[in-house]
């Protein structure tokens, strides 16, 4: 009998996640570029994959200390027990996109942690991929304000297909 490793599917839902936000070209751009008209620079398959564990984080907090003007993302997921079952599925997850203040000014009429948060819901919001989550589904969203000078917004996704 095949042995059901919880654990393992649930970490490996988080890099997945990870992995979306880095690959794509608009987050990463946004991310790795300071400047006010960031769009226009070109980012590299290498920079995107160094970004998991640098700037996005698949977990809620960052590591280390946040000393330098950077845009980062983080994941906070909710798991909850099967009913009829023994296993776990992903219940909701809660991103957060956040920078420094003089990076929130953007040259496009949108502040940097709302082009994150956009871009974020354009790859996540009604979306499914088979063996891994389930349907999400935007449940909510605040805005962020840390003490040493982030701020941001946060978004919640819940599982439509598990409740």
């Amino acid at each position: 009998m095949m042995e059901k490793n919880n654990f393992q599917t649930l970490a490996d839902n988080r890099l997945e996640i990870a992995k979306r936000l880095a690959l794509d070209d608009d987050i990463a751009k946004c991310l790795l570029n300071k400047a006010e008209l960031f769009k226009d620079t070109t980012v590299t398959p290498l920079e995107k994959a160094k970004l998991i564990g640098t700037q996005i984080y698949p977990y809620p907090k960052t590591t280390g200390t946040l000393d330098q003007s950077k845009s980062y993302i983080t994941m906070s997921f909710t798991y909850k027990k099967v009913k009829g079952g023994n296993y776990f599925k992903t219940a909701s997850i809660r991103i957060t996109a956040f920078c420094t203040d003089d990076l929130v000014e953007t040259k496009y009429s949108i502040l940097r942690p709302d082009f994150l948060i956009q871009k974020i819901d354009r790859l996540l919001n009604d979306t499914r991929s088979d063996g891994w989550i389930g349907r999400l589904s935007l449940d909510s969203m605040s805005d962020v304000i840390f003490d040493n000078g982030y701020i941001g917004l946060s978004v919640t996704y819940v599982n439509t297909e598990f409740q």
